[in-house]
């Protein structure tokens, strides 16, 4: 891993206010595996990752883990239902 990734993933994990929110439109996976690791995301941070119209299967499923996340019932709606748009899953 490049020395400009490791920092990148390590910024993801720990970055808060308008630089985690601006890390929630990011389209590397790693990166957003990471972003799941934060202790500063909020729901409304996970919110704006599930209303993504292209997501890697890779993350979904990590919601669908994350305990946190799948105590919010908005959230595991917008989860199963994509908040009524077309998610086109990558793998």
């Amino acid at each position: 891993m490049l020395p400009e990734s490791a920092e990148r993933l390590e910024q993801a994990r720990s970055a808060s206010g308008d630089e985690l929110k601006s890390l929630v439109h990011e389209s590397g996976e790693d990166v957003l595996l990471a972003l799941l690791e934060n202790p500063h995301l909020a729901e409304a941070h996970v919110t704006l990752l599930l209303e993504r119209l292209v997501l890697a299967v890779s993350i979904l499923s990590a919601f669908s883990r994350g305990g946190d996340w799948t105590s919010s019932e908005g959230l595991r709606l917008r989860l199963a239902a994509g908040q009524g748009a077309l998610l086109k899953l990558v793998s």
